[in-house]
């Protein structure tokens, strides 16, 4: 035998054991054989080679590093053949945390084999010994005894340990309910249901409290709040003083000490004078009906009040009778509620401060309200909304409100201006005397005094008064009478509350008392800011009525300067009536009448209603009726400028109307006044001038104001009309020579005829004198000679176009028409007329035809001729002017034809004064042009009038048969050098047309020759001919003035073109021509500029007030701007501000097709954009500013320095412009839509942009706008002071949005942590539906919670959608369970969730969508038939949290706000999930804890049973040997089963402090501490199990059933079963043990109880001959057990092999008869073998042989069937 190396075989161990206690692993297996094999103290605990130790070493390094020590240690070193064997013998000690605690003792035994020059460790075996059996003990029954009764006392301790823990829990979760609550507080009065709740978990608890409540200790006074007597609400509410506890002794001394509690009896009588001095001290906020009266308190004999101390006071319960000492459990918890209450109260003070900051913000908002809408008002008209928005800003604010308003004081003023407002809308202005009414004059006193507030109550009779008072006065009657027939009533009491600012008080009148009178001293400290500006409107007001009286003024005064005849005075009149209409007078209709005190007539005028053009004249005489004498009587006696009224009661109306009868017949039924239309009578409001008067009729009296515009109107008429009387008398003037014109021409053709025939062209010539006079109703005309001789008429006259129709004849006489006729020529009657008709005119006409000798004549009369026909007869003494007309002419025609027929008579008599004739005609033809050219510069209204002014020139110098080309006026700047042109000429075709432009004077020397001419005021002819003469027209071709092609062409081809010039003030007339002027045409040139120079001035006053008009007009539109945007309330009313921008734009007439605001990103690469097309407004979409040339000028621009840039775009740049845009994802639907319409795009366009400080504005037009320039700069610096509003409603938005979303989010949080169970968790899904939706996520639909576990691909849900089933559209709530892997919709969540995506979108359409929805309605019943038969697309976004996600359901997309609510509410979750995973974990580890107690102690009932049954069955004596192995076998596992449930409990505990503390992460790592116990405690739980259920199959009798059984388990366990039994005995035993069980082989059907004990037999008897081989050879023997199995052919073997001494010869044959033994007496039964042998052969049908030699051992072979 080699010599041992102990010190070696020592330093291996040390080192090995010192590996594994400190957690490095790979030491210890450094020193193990490849074919290791270690044996611990279980079955579980074999390992067979290296790999497999390991693998153990490594999993079992956390539980062990650091945690075990050994002590006590000794090493025995054993010398085997060429091993080495070591035993160890040690104390295993545990660290239990503050401790090392002894744990079991331990024996280790371990092999070492020499490998080369290492040593290694072949085999390990270590077990703990049974501590129960006693010296000389098989069983040790005693020991058990004593170990079940001490289990027993155990479990009676562990009982009360587990109910007094049981109690805590209660408590605590009764607490835990009460924070959770706490939690979930959303307004400070929440505070009153935790005292409710308070006392029901109290009550709940097992403990008596009738009465509970908080009480709030103040320096004065108690605030107290009491539960009912049942405990179901708050009963009372009360303010109390602090003496009526400081009075009682006991409790005095408590609240100033520190003692937690206090118990205060009262007996009946002390009960009673406290509850009488509580009712009779108390200031009661609610009381509750339900309290106890006197006879109650007697009933129950006294009250005691038990308290406990909080930081802010004591919370409290009281009981009935008196109860001196109650129970100490009562009084312990409620110290405890009262520290959790610390924490309500704490909560409450945070929501009161909420409150506050909320509430101020509340009014802050509407303070900012009242402040916007006073200063965007654009008349002081606008103060009666500001109070309507006064009234529902205060409404919102709280207070029982009837009316608001402002009452504007002035001193020395026995009246206030009231504007008022109330909840159906805002009443009129009213005047209130301040001097009779109490509450006024007490009001208007206090503003007098400059009081701040004042409150003043009526009710009963004083109130009734006060409303009879107001009632009575007409200013306010229809103020008040108008509420009355609104449905409402006065009020029985009210409160005037005046809150007072400078010029006046801010009135509030409620129906109860106001309970926060600062908030309106606040509102009237804004009004005060904000008055200045309903001054400064008051006073704009003024300055612009009195513009626009001005301008209506200007109007009639152009109207009037116009006119040319007097027929026109009804054009003036119709101007008239729209200037009333725009001042917003508004008549019934507008009159003028002139009155002519020479004839003692009056010629009234009158439009129809509503402004129908006039249609109505009538002159009367001033003597048919009385009313036109009072008429005339006043204008007479009146006042120049004098203002009358004439009212009209509508009893006399019908005898108005008979006297206005005729003119009133005159006007169309639609636009005739009429009696019923004045139901309150008539008013004419009449202002007279020298002439008459003018005025309006209405329904109503006339204003002052009114009057005034009258009398204005009235003078400017009186002033203006006397122009229109000279201008009548020229136009006479000019008429009477156009007559003699005309007449002279006839004359002349008269005078020049050579023969008779010669007539025809006297007769066309007549034609066109009478159509140039304006006769132009007749059909033909012409002479007729009368010759008797022959009974014809020689007729000459012309056909209805003008021409002649040669000579034919009529018959003289032969008809009655022509009787007639011939009789009025020969009576020489100067004007002759015959209407026929019918049959009559049919039969004369064909009379008529008889004797003409001319088709054409007879096809005319035939087809032209009219019915009636009027034959016309001026007769003279050889004939007369003959006219066929179809209607009467006119008196004033008549006389012309009489006086055409005396020319004819007379005309060679006059020839000779012809000349002179022509010569006046010609200048009155001049001086008519002159006049004509002089009204039209006198009626210019605008600056481009002048167009008209250039046409009117060149007309009338053609209509004076000057010869030229073209004419013009130019308007000449000096500074500049240059001259704007109105040009007017004729085109190829004749038709008159106007040129406009400027053009430099110093082009040209023509025209620098002008200027110089200008600058002296001389004329200037100037010849352009050759050469110069086709420079000039290439220069002018290139200039801005622009002249037609036509006229270019004509002129520049032109051998020669005379030019001439003739100057006045501000520039000068000039005409071109194609040949040399006369000097008398350049002689009325120069008077037309004469004339033109006269009224230039005209046009320079027309020129300033419309600059001053437009820069007014500007002003307004930039104001209507500016007042938008100032007034916006939310940012985005911003896309409002740009349509009101358009429609300014659009109204200043500049041609804009859109034009908005751009608002610029942080990087200027792109900008929002909002405009408004065509009055359309768009929707805001992104601008980008690169990738296309046009928008990367604009980018260029934003970065630059300008300020203003104008882009033309068209053609291929435009179209390249518009296809950019198309890319935009924001216009794409809005291109797609014009497309769709077959719309056509721009093809050119003008954008003009205006930078201001965050972006620009944008105005696009269709052509160059050069004068709005300046106009585009000026909005946008508007907008540039404006925008910080904007900006600051952004701010207030974000900042009231973000809170809205932190209270969203705080709610579910808040029902997060009050989940009790984690089905709760459906109502956080409800909670957060409600919240997004009330958040504005776009059209949600559902809002659902997925908790996934990744590894078996499924996941829980739960959800909350809007049930649209219902009429309340409330809320469906369910959960469910999916496998994702189910649907397509699951795959794409399962997709998502494996992704490191943070968000996804799910389109559910089609196929998908309905498999979606038919899986959720198979798995929630809640979700069926949801839909119906129509299941619309939906889209699911999921936003991941740390185990799932946040779902919501919609229509559509989702805005980038709602992805960050999902984000935020993810964020949210992930605290609810670990709330939600505690719960879960927590009932998975009660359950766990129930189950594992449950079944250790099953399984120590079970060995209990066992044991007795061992100890009582003697057929089972030979298992009584094994219990001490089997009680070893089990120990073990349930160490650790009671060890892990100690931890366990501890963590729990620990887990809930940190669940109140809210540490989330502490919580999860606690609850895998706990879960790793479980696991363990399972293990081990399941460990004693299978012990003993293997021990109890044994011992069982069973049912003799068989079954399929693994024979290599069985003979593992069994083998191990005999080896612990023996060692139970003798501690020294020893032997090794070594399996080899064929892994093939098959379960064979058998009674396992039955082969088991088979195997038990025959493997203890193995252990018993190698023992006692061992006995007699202690050295160099090695007692070994074999246990093999194998497959054969016929079924399978067992085989159980020793080492021992063998079986002698001699007794081979008898070991398998009953009671055979060779142990000594009283050690054995002889059955053993015998029992073993029929189980094999009789029950089984198998084969039990043996093999032995002696010396060597014994191998028995079990052979069984398969």
């Amino acid at each position: 035998m080699k010599k041992v190396p102990e010190k070696k075989i020592l330093s291996i161990l040390d080192t090995y054991w010192e590996g594994w206690l400190n957690g490095d692993w790979e030491n210890p297996v450094s020193f193990l054989d490849e074919d290791v094999r270690i044996i611990g103290s279980t079955k579980e605990e074999i390992y067979h080679n290296k790999a497999e130790a390991t693998k153990y070493f490594q999993e079992s390094v956390s539980e062990i590093a650091g945690k075990l020590q050994f002590r006590n240690r000794q090493v025995e070193l054993i010398p085997v053949g060429d091993l080495v064997m070591t035993e160890e013998h040690l104390d295993l000690f545990i660290d239990s945390g503050e401790t090392w605690d002894f744990y079991s003792s331990i024996r280790v035994s371990s092999l070492f084999r020499q490998d080369g020059e290492e040593w290694k460790i072949i085999q390990q075996h270590g077990s703990v010994p049974d501590t129960k059996v006693g010296e000389g003990e098989t069983v040790g029954f005693e020991q058990v005894s004593k170990e079940n009764r001490e289990l027993r006392d155990a479990i009676k301790r562990r009982t009360a340990e587990l109910e007094n823990k049981n109690r805590e829990l209660e408590i605590e979760a009764a607490l835990e309910r009460v924070r959770a609550q706490v939690t979930g507080m959303q307004e400070s009065s929440d505070l009153l249901d935790i005292v409710v709740t308070m006392r029901s978990e109290f009550v709940k608890l097992g403990h008596d409290a009738h009465y509970f409540w908080h009480m709030r200790w103040l320096p004065e006074t108690y605030q107290k709040a009491m539960t009912s007597g049942d405990g179901t609400r708050i009963g009372m509410v009360m303010e109390l003083p602090r003496h009526i506890h400081g009075d009682i002794p006991l409790l005095a001394k408590w609240e100033k000490g520190q003692e937690p509690t206090v118990v205060y009896t009262m007996d009946t009588e002390a009960a009673l004078d406290y509850v009488h001095k509580m009712v009779a001290l108390g200031d009661f906020e609610q009381i509750d009906p339900q309290a106890p009266s006197d006879d109650d308190i007697r009933h129950i004999g006294g009250l005691t009040f038990v308290m406990a101390r909080t930081t802010h006071g004591e919370i409290g319960f009281s009981l009935p009778g008196e109860i001196p000492n109650p129970s100490a459990d009562a009084l312990d918890t409620l110290v405890r509620f009262a520290r959790v209450f610390d924490l309500a109260y704490r909560r409450f003070e945070d929501l009161k401060e909420s409150e506050r900051q909320k509430r101020e913000a509340e009014i802050e908002l509407a303070l900012e309200r009242v402040r916007a809408r006073t200063m965007a008002m654009q008349n002081s008209k606008e103060l009666a909304d500001a109070a309507f928005v006064l009234f529902e800003q205060l409404r919102g604010l709280g207070g029982n409100l009837w009316g608001t308003g402002f009452g504007l004081c002035e001193k020395d003023s026995d009246a206030d201006q009231f504007w008022f407002a109330y909840e159906k809308g805002v009443l009129p202005p009213a005047s209130v005397p301040n001097t009779t009414d109490p509450a006024h004059k007490k009001m208007h006193q206090g503003w007098e005094s400059k009081k701040d507030f004042m409150a003043i109550e009526a009710s009963g009779a004083d109130l009734k008064k006060h409303y009879d008072y107001m009632m009575s006065l007409p200013e306010v009657r229809p103020f008040f009478q108008e509420i009355l027939d609104k449905g409402l009533t006065f009020p029985k009491w009210q409160q005037w509350n005046a809150a007072y600012f400078r010029h006046g008080y801010l009135l509030v009148i409620t129906l109860e008392p106001y309970p926060e009178p600062d908030i309106l001293k606040r509102f009237a400290a804004v009004f005060d800011q904000t008055y200045t500006r309903f001054l400064d409107l008051k006073k704009a007001e003024a300055q612009a009525r009195e513009a626009e009286i001005q301008l209506a003024l200007e109007r009639v005064r152009a109207a009037t300067m116009a006119m040319h005849h007097s027929g026109e005075l009804s054009d003036v009149l119709s101007t008239l009536f729209e200037q009333y209409d725009l001042l917003g007078i508004h008549p019934s209709h507008a009159v003028l009448t002139l009155i002519d005190k020479e004839k003692n007539t009056l010629n009234f005028r009158t439009t129809g209603r509503h402004g129908h053009r006039v249609v109505g004249e009538q002159e009367v005489d001033l003597k048919v009726a009385d009313a036109w004498v009072d008429t005339t009587e006043k204008w007479k006696k009146s006042t120049p400028n004098a203002v009358n009224v004439n009212e009209y009661p509508p009893e006399i109306l019908p005898e108005v109307w008979e006297v206005y009868g005729e003119i009133l017949g005159a006007i169309p039924e639609e636009a005739r006044p009429k009696i019923e239309h004045f139901p309150n009578g008539l008013f004419i409001t009449e202002g007279y001038c020298r002439f008459g008067y003018i005025g309006f009729a209405h329904d109503r009296r006339p204003t002052e104001e009114e009057k005034d515009i009258v009398r204005r109107l009235a003078s400017e008429f009186g002033t203006l009309y006397q122009r229109f009387l000279d201008l009548k008398k020229a136009e006479a003037q000019a008429r009477e020579a156009q007559i003699e014109a005309a007449l002279e021409k006839v004359r002349s053709r008269t005078m020049a005829m050579q023969k008779g025939e010669e007539l025809k062209e006297v007769a066309v010539l007549l034609y066109k004198e009478l159509i140039a006079l304006g006769v132009t109703n007749f059909v033909t005309c012409g002479y007729v000679e009368i010759n008797e001789e022959i009974g014809r008429q020689f007729t000459w006259v012309t056909s209805p176009g003008g021409d002649t129709l040669g000579l034919f004849y009529l018959p003289l006489t032969g008809d009655a028409t022509f009787d007639e006729r011939y009789a009025a020529w020969k009576r020489q009657q100067t004007i002759f007329h015959q209407t026929v008709a019918g049959e009559t005119r049919t039969d004369h006409l064909e009379y008529a035809i008889t004797t003409f000798n001319s088709k054409e004549a007879e096809e005319m009369v035939r087809s032209q001729f009219p019915d009636p026909t009027v034959f016309y007869c001026f007769n003279f003494s050889h004939g007369y002017l003959h006219l066929v007309t179809g209607s009467l002419l006119k008196e004033e025609e008549e006389i012309l034809l009489a006086r055409f027929t005396r020319v004819f008579e007379q005309t060679y008599a006059r020839f000779l004064d012809l000349k002179k004739a022509e010569a006046q005609a010609r200048e009155a033809q001049i001086e008519a042009s002159l006049e004509r050219v002089r009204s039209q510069t006198m009626a210019m209204h605008q600056s481009n009038d002048l167009e008209k002014s250039a046409e009117i020139v060149f007309e009338e110098l053609e209509k004076l048969n000057l010869s030229i080309e073209r004419s013009g006026i130019g308007i000449f700047d000096r500074d500049t050098r240059s001259c704007q042109l109105w040009t007017t000429g004729l085109s190829g075709e004749g038709k008159k047309e106007l040129m406009t432009g400027t053009t430099s004077l110093t082009i040209h020397p023509m025209l620098t020759a002008t200027f110089n001419a200008w600058e002296v005021q001389e004329p200037l002819s100037y010849v352009l001919e050759g050469k110069e003469l086709k420079e000039y027209y290439d220069i002018v071709s290139k200039s801005e003035f622009i002249l037609t092609d036509q006229l270019l062409e004509k002129s520049a081809s032109l051998p020669k073109e005379y030019y001439h010039y003739t100057p006045f003030g501000a520039g000068g007339l000039y005409f071109f021509s194609d040949s040399e002027p006369p000097a008398a045409d350049i002689k009325i040139m120069r008077r037309f500029a004469e004339v033109f120079d006269m009224t230039y001035t005209r046009y320079e006053d027309l020129k300033k007030a419309e600059e001053q008009a437009r820069e007014a007009q500007i002003e307004a539109a930039l104001e209507k701007v500016r007042s938008r945007t100032m007034a916006m309330q939310h940012s985005d009313e911003l896309p409002e501000a740009a349509n009101v921008l358009f429609l300014e734009v659009q109204a200043l007439g500049i041609p804009a097709w859109s034009c908005g605001y751009n608002i610029l990103a942080k990087d200027k690469k792109s900008a929002t954009c909002i405009m408004s097309s065509e009055g359309t407004l768009q929707s805001p979409f992104k601008l980008r500013l690169k990738g296309e040339r046009s928008f990367d000028q604009f980018g260029e621009f934003v970065n630059s320095d300008e300020h203003f840039m104008i882009q033309e775009l068209g053609g291929k740049a435009l179209v390249a412009h518009y296809d950019f845009m198309k890319s935009f994802p924001d216009l794409q639907p809005i291109f797609g839509e014009i497309d769709r319409l077959g719309l056509e795009l721009p093809t050119y366009q003008i954008n003009h942009l205006c930078k201001f400080t965050q972006g620009f504005l944008l105005f696009i037009t269709y052509e160059q706008v050069p004068d709005a320039h300046d106009i585009f700069k000026r909005f946008t610096a508007v907008f540039e002071q404006t925008y910080t509003r904007f900006l600051d409603l952004k701010n207030m938005e974000a900042q009231a949005r973000e809170s809205k979303i932190e209270t969203a989010l705080e709610r579910v949080r808040a029902r997060a942590l009050a989940m009790q169970q984690p089905e709760e968790l459906k109502d956080v899904a409800q909670v957060l539906r409600l919240e997004m939706g009330l958040l504005g996520v776009e059209e949600l639909e559902t809002s659902s919670i997925y908790i996934n576990d990744a590894e078996v691909q499924k996941a829980e849900c739960w959800f909350a959608i809007k049930d649209l089933r219902e009429e309340k559209k409330g809320l469906v709530t369910d959960h469910f369970a999916l496998d994702l892997n189910d649907t397509w919709v699951g795959r794409e969540m399962l997709k998502f969730y494996e992704s490191a995506d943070d968000r996804v979108s799910i389109l559910m359409k089609g196929d998908a969508r309905k498999e979606w929805i038919s899986y959720c309605e198979i798995h929630s019943e809640a979700f069926q038939g949801y839909y119906g038969e129509v299941i619309p697309e939906r889209t699911y976004h999921l936003y991941k949290f740390s185990h799932g996600a946040i779902g919501a359901a919609t229509p559509g997309p989702l805005s980038e706000e709602s992805w960050n609510l999902l984000r935020r509410a993810a964020s949210v979750f992930s605290l609810a999930y670990s709330r939600f995973k505690d719960l879960t974990q927590a009932r998975l580890d009660l359950q766990r804890l129930k189950e594992e107690k449950k079944r250790a102690e099953d399984a120590l009932m079970e060995l209990q049973l066992t044991q007795q049954q061992l100890v009582h069955a003697e057929k089972m004596a030979s298992l009584g040997e094994l219990t001490a192995g089997i009680a070893h076998e089990i120990q073990n596992p349930l160490n650790f089963v009671n060890n892990f449930s100690d931890v366990s409990r501890e963590l729990l505990e620990e887990m809930i402090d940190e669940l109140k503390n809210g540490d989330v992460e502490e919580v999860d790592a606690i609850a895998r501490d706990v879960i790793q116990n479980l696991e363990k405690i399972v293990h081990h739980g399941q460990r004693a199990d299978s012990i003993v259920k293997g021990m109890l199959q044994h011992s069982r009798s069973g049912d003799g059933k068989k079954e399929p059984t693994d024979l290599n388990a069985l003979a593992d366990e069994y083998l191990r079963l005999a080896y612990h039994g023996l060692r139970a005995k003798d501690k020294s035993f020893n032997a090794s043990m070594d399996t080899d069980l064929d892994p093939a082989l098959p379960q064979i059907s058998i009674i396992p109880q039955d082969i088991g004990r088979v195997l038990l037999n025959l493997i203890t008897n193995a252990f018993h001959a190698v023992s006692e081989r061992k006995e007699k050879e202690p050295e160099g023997y090695e007692p070994t057990v074999w246990v093999k199995t194998r497959k054969t052919e016929d079924g399978v073997e067992i085989s159980v092999r020793d080492n021992g001494g063998g079986i002698p010869d001699d007794i081979k044959d008898k070991i398998f008869q009953p009671f055979f033994t060779t142990k000594p007496t009283g050690e054995g039964t002889g059955l053993g073998l015998s029992m073993s042998y029929d189980i094999v052969t009789k029950g089984h049908g198998g084969r039990l042989t043996m093999k032995s030699k002696t010396g060597e051992g014994t191998e028995f072979l079990i052979t069984l069937p398969e």
